[in-house]
């Protein structure tokens, strides 16, 4: 059933049977508009407290970090109504489809509300790139850059040192031709030349992706995004090792390391490095499979923790100048996080994954003949689609009136579980499903009522004032409370028989031996002269 039916579904069964909702939304969609990725853009949840008690909001979660709520956990009063902004922010040029979860005591379930959106980019250069991901975002980005100009080894040397990188001319601030040694920091001033600066100044040009490694041909040799000035012996020291993690160093100067097989760029560098690493992947390809699997997550890992800052994007800038092309990962980082391959053919691991919101379906006792429904929610947080089936209960005092076949991915659905208060006993049973998820092939859900007719004063304020542990329990089952009071103390079994009672003059601290019982799921109600609480305890 799919979620539109489904919706209207269940508001005909909650209208016919007579039982409002407690919790409402005014929609279970929020669709933002398109949102450039410099903005956001804000909706608002309407929820209303159609019940005759405060409804507590117990967590608020969102299934996608391009949207965010700015309430986590807040009241709504009787009669009610509480606006609650949801923001997005995207930071990707792609479409977004998540969920929002409210999570709630109200003895329903919890409530999904589906969340869209579409992040754009300012400009128009990555405009090939709006919603494509791994090996159709590799081959646009290719697409984009590949028009470069090749200036030639001499011209881009030349363009490197006393333009580029030297910083009297690129707004640095330097008063004479000055520029920094890439992997050890050391800051050459005064050069006259490229030549000067070669013969005079013990430095020369770093290929990041080695020349060696293509034969020294052209357009790769003067291609300037991966050309940086160097100290000439920690240039060698680099030589054509692989960049990665070094943790015993056999050479290290400035924050760079090298062992014999690794190098590893001091801080300032390694964001630098990987983006280089990754825009010559994509503008050229692995020559001599340089570039392993694990060599490359490490670099995407430095790509995202040394983000780009001022002095590298006036680089990039410059460097278009001259050669009209821009390096991606400059402009945008996250690009990495769409593309699982820089090395082969790129196509996005398989995730097949369901978040069960609940990990019980607990009704609150109602009034005789009331007619109760739980929504038991499920997220889909991979990104393929589950499948659901097999939905069944035992006792046959709940039923399941409505079941999810699928769940699409950045989807929820939900079970609706009913029961009808035709007494006044503790009732329990399990839920039974199956799913194609490995790890929740068979799930099993525990369903529960608590004795007695509702009152009002069970809410979760009274677990700070009387404390049950531990929990799971094996031979004793303690019962603490701050204030004490007398109290009725119940344990029902899953059948909702009960198998111990007490009856305390005064409850402060209290031990229940529970070695004889079986190992299973039990339910202990404790009565007071102002409180009433219910509370699942596994024993084993």
């Amino acid at each position: 059933m799919n979620r539109t039916l489904l919706s209207i579904f269940c508001f005909i069964v909650f209208t016919s049977l007579g039982q409002a909702q407690k919790l409402t939304v005014n929609s279970n969609m929020l669709d933002f508009d398109t949102t450039l990725t410099t903005q956001t853009d804000t909706l608002f949840l309407l929820l209303s407290n159609n019940s005759g008690t405060i409804m507590k909001i117990n967590k608020t979660l969102v299934y996608d970090t391009g949207f965010e709520t700015l309430l986590n956990q807040f009241d709504i009063l009787p009669g009610q109504t509480v606006s609650l902004p949801v923001i997005f922010h995207p930071r990707h040029n792609i479409d977004y489809n998540s969920e929002l979860v409210l999570f709630s005591r109200a003895g329903e379930g919890n409530l999904a509300v589906d969340l869209k959106g579409t992040g754009k980019y300012t400009g128009t250069y990555y405009k090939c790139t709006q919603g494509l991901s791994e090996q159709n975002l590799k081959n646009a980005l290719k697409t984009l850059i590949s028009g470069q100009t090749s200036l030639g080894y001499n011209t881009a040397r030349d363009k490197m040192f006393m333009i580029i990188d030297n910083q009297k001319v690129n707004g640095q601030g330097a008063t004479q031709n000055t520029l920094d040694c890439i992997y050890i920091g050391k800051t050459v001033s005064g050069y006259s030349s490229r030549q000067n600066a070669y013969s005079n100044y013990n430095v020369n040009t770093e290929h990041t992706f080695p020349q060696g490694k293509f034969n020294s041909q052209e357009p790769m040799k003067s291609d300037l995004f991966h050309l940086y000035p160097s100290d000439v012996a920690a240039n060698a020291e680099r030589g054509s090792k692989p960049f990665g993690k070094v943790n015993n160093p056999s050479w290290q100067q400035g924050g760079s390391k090298s062992s014999n097989s690794k190098f590893e760029p001091r801080d300032e560098q390694k964001g630098p490095t990987a983006r280089s690493m990754l825009y010559f992947l994509i503008r050229y390809k692995n020559y001599g499979s340089f570039v392993s699997m694990a060599d490359q997550n490490i670099l995407k890992q430095w790509c995202l923790t040394y983000l780009p800052g001022p002095v590298e994007q006036k680089r990039c800038d410059d460097i278009q100048s001259f050669q009209h092309n821009r390096n991606p990962f400059i402009d945008h980082p996250e690009f990495v996080e769409r593309i699982h391959s820089f090395i082969s053919t790129s196509t996005a691991p398989l995730v097949h994954s369901l978040e069960l919101t609940s990990d019980t379906i607990e009704f609150l006792p109602g009034q005789l003949g009331d007619t109760l429904l739980f929504r038991f929610v499920m997220v889909n947080d991979g990104n393929t689609a589950v499948n659901l089936s097999g939905f069944q209960l035992g006792s046959g005092l709940f039923s399941v009136l409505s079941e999810p076949g699928i769940i699409d991915p950045g989807e929820s659905d939900y079970a609706l579980v009913q029961y009808v208060m035709t007494d006044t006993f503790a009732k329990l049973d399990t839920m039974h499903f199956n799913t194609d998820v490995s790890a929740l092939n068979h799930v099993e859900i525990p369903v529960i009522i608590a004795g007695g007719i509702g009152t009002g004063i069970y809410n979760g304020h009274n677990q700070l004032r009387i404390r049950v542990f531990p929990n799971p329990a094996s031979d004793q089952i303690l019962i603490h409370s701050d204030i004490p009071e007398s109290a009725h103390i119940k344990l029902y079994n899953l059948n909702g028989e009960m198998m111990m009672t007490y009856r305390l003059e005064e409850l402060s601290d209290f031990s229940m031996d529970c070695s004889l019982l079986k190992p299973g799921l039990y339910l202990i109600e404790i009565d007071t002269r102002y409180h009433r609480l219910f509370k699942k305890i596994l024993i084993f």
